[in-house]
């Protein structure tokens, strides 16, 4: 084994591994565009989120329930308590609906 075949060996290993450098170089390169794209992004929702924030908003506070008419709240009350009501017996419907359509037979069922 000459001085030629130990160089060309040497030569194979750099050049791999030189080969394997540039893949890597090229991997980091793409990541760090990728970031950077992020990072674009990132900034102009961040200026767009600053610019609502310096803008100001008018904000009107709402009537007092106890200087409101009695009837009127008494109305919007028992409006709220019946909606609350018609959605608590439609998820009732939707979960006696569901059970009708279980299997008892699967395997989730079954311990075996």
């Amino acid at each position: 084994m000459g001085f030629w075949f130990w160089f060309l060996i040497w030569a194979i290993l750099v050049l791999a591994a030189l080969g394997v450098f540039a893949v890597l170089g090229w991997q980091l390169a793409n990541k760090a565009l990728r970031a950077g794209r992020q990072a674009m992004q990132l900034a102009d929702q961040l200026q767009q989120l600053a610019m609502a924030l310096d803008s100001k908003e008018t904000y009107s506070k709402s009537d007092s329930a106890v200087l409101a008419d009695p009837t009127e709240v008494f109305a919007q009350r028992a409006v709220l308590v019946r909606n609350k009501a018609a959605k608590a017996e439609a998820r009732q419907r939707r979960l006696i609906k569901s059970l009708a359509n279980i299997n008892v037979d699967e395997s989730r069922f079954t311990h075996g």
